[in-house]
């Protein structure tokens, strides 16, 4: 897939559907080295979001997803982050 350039100054941006199947309706996420990207993640489901609440981690490269993932379960107070 091609991803053309944003516009000079401008950011792109990217929106991420939540449901409460626990699925988003992305599954690949791409921008060019360099452009603003503004992520917005909506909850589009019926269930409040206390039940189904989603959220969006972007890890660098190299993180060590499992110990990430292991110290998040214990992070209810900040969103699990």
């Amino acid at each position: 897939e091609t991803i053309p350039p944003a516009p000079t100054g401008s950011e792109r941006v990217i929106t991420i559907n939540g449901s409460d199947e626990m699925k988003f309706d992305r599954t690949e996420l791409k921008a060019k080295a360099g452009d603003t990207v503004k992520l917005i993640l909506k909850h589009i489901g019926k269930a409040p979001i206390e039940a189904m609440g989603h959220n969006v981690v972007i890890l660098a490269q190299g993180t060590d997803f499992d110990a990430f993932a292991n110290a998040a379960i214990n992070a209810k107070d900040n969103g699990y982050i």
